[in-house]
């Protein structure tokens, strides 16, 4: 109430109500605009065949680090179950219960590493700390890889560190798995939360059950995609190296 500015449970329910799907399409805008305009600036590293001008590489890289930041950031996959109208007779008497949520999450990758690293269980902490090692310090040092190399740092061109990070990492970052847990994370509480709902249905027929499954991807996970799928490409765009520069 006090972060919306109003003065009641019900006002702050209705301008939320109002609000938040108004700035969700918004978003939504944004993420498409930011996407497209990301990969149309890989799209013209990949057709050129010169080699590229230093400011043009550094624009990739940026936005390539603008990608990861925002993809490891914002929220991947909302998962929500919730109960729209759960209504019966008792003694005579309608008894009727409206908007019952369930179950709802809505994590980051960074939120969800926070949740593991936390947890008692040091299985749940190695898990935390594999995640984060793949989503990030690895795509990290890669791109920093990438500047080194391309510029010729200190002749960093030579080292067979730097040369494995830029020219043969690709098949060690692991995204494209994380990309199919997220899916078939989100694919798995779906058709859970039908089924789950689909069985109260069966059992409870003199129940009026109306049920919604509210669980859907959200930008991080698409922004995410997108700087994965770019980041695949980076080798090939590192290597058309420009002259060296002074």
């Amino acid at each position: 109430i006090q972060r919306a500015g109003t003065k009641s449970m019900d006002e702050t329910k209705r301008l939320l109500a109002q609000t938040v799907p108004v700035e969700n399409v918004e978003l939504m805008h944004l993420t498409w605009i930011l996407i497209g305009l990301a990969i149309a600036l890989f799209a013209v590293s990949l057709v050129r065949r010169s080699p590229l001008p230093a400011p043009y590489f550094f624009m990739c890289m940026t936005a390539l680090l603008v990608l990861l930041f925002a993809g490891v950031t914002c929220p991947m996959i909302d998962m929500e179950a919730k109960i729209e109208k759960f209504g019966f007779i008792l003694l005579g008497h309608p008894i009727e219960f409206t908007n019952q949520i369930v179950y709802f999450q809505s994590k980051s990758i960074l939120d969800v590493f926070w949740i593991l690293m936390t947890d008692p269980h040091m299985q749940m902490k190695i898990v935390g700390i594999l995640m984060i090692l793949f989503s990030i310090v690895f795509p990290a040092i890669k791109m920093s890889a990438s500047l080194f190399y391309y510029y010729d740092v200190y002749g960093s061109r030579e080292s067979k560190i730097v040369q494995f990070f830029v020219l043969k990492s690709g098949k060690w970052s692991m995204t494209d798995v994380q990309i199919v847990a997220i899916m078939m994370a989100y694919i798995g509480f779906n058709g859970m939360v039908k089924t789950q709902f689909n069985v109260i249905k069966d059992y409870m027929p003199q129940v009026t059950f109306i049920s919604n499954n509210g669980t859907t991807l959200q930008i991080g996970f698409f922004i995410y995609l997108t700087y994965a799928i770019l980041a695949m490409f980076l080798s090939g765009i590192t290597s058309k190296k420009t002259t060296p520069t002074k």
